[in-house]
This record gives C-alpha cells, sequence and structure tokens, in this order.
C-alpha cells in the first residue's frame, strides 16, 4: 500500500482486514482509494489435529478474544469465533476455479 501511495506502484490487492486497519492506523492511506471488491468469503478457519477435542478449543480461542481489553477487540475487529459449516467455505473454491479458467496456476497441492 505505500508504494501505491508513493507513486511506486499503480494498484495493490489488498484483504479487507487489512484494509480496514490500515485505514484505522495509517495515515497513508489516506492517499488511496478503494476501485472495486470481491464478494465477502470466510476468514482463514483454524486447523487442529485430528483427535483433538474440538469443542475445548474452539471454546478456549472464545474464551481468549472475549479476555481482550475492548479497545484491542475493536482495533481487531473481533468479535467472536463461531462455527461455520464446510460449504461456507465452497465459495472459495469456486473463485479458485473461475481464476484457473482464465490463468495459469499452480497446482493446489504446489501453493
Amino acid at each position: 500500500m505505500q508504494h501505491v501511495a508513493n507513486g511506486l506502484a499503480d494498484i495493490a490487492s489488498i484483504d479487507s482486514v487489512t484494509w480496514r486497519m490500515s485505514r484505522q492506523f495509517d495515515p497513508d492511506t489516506a492517499r488511496l482509494k478503494s476501485i472495486g471488491t470481491t464478494e465477502p468469503t470466510p476468514g482463514l478457519p483454524f486447523i487442529a489435529a485430528r483427535g483433538k477435542p474440538i469443542e475445548r478449543l474452539r471454546d478456549a480461542v472464545r474464551t481468549g478474544v472475549a479476555s481482550l481489553p475492548e479497545a484491542t477487540r475493536k482495533a481487531y475487529g473481533l468479535t467472536d469465533v463461531l462455527p461455520l459449516p464446510k460449504e461456507k467455505y465452497e465459495v472459495i473454491l469456486l473463485h479458485l476455479t473461475q481464476a484457473e479458467a482464465v490463468h495459469a496456476l499452480p497446482a493446489l497441492e504446489e501453493i
């Protein structure tokens, strides 16, 4: 974003969380504007080893988030950690398929 703000780059692709936080804390972003967005997608999933107590792990993360000071939760945009069904992530695979139809991308296993 600093390269775009300083004229060293013409365009950048920024995720919505980074954009929101940068607008809050980085004065350079006042010199930038959003020229397009994609549809919202779920955030990255939490990953645990098979056989681990998922509910206990989720409760621990939720407790950790809830114990943060209000200002910290607000700054990071954290309100809670909620389970999402696997189907909610299918939009990400759809986007990948659409991108692969237009561009030669490395195989998913190589990423």
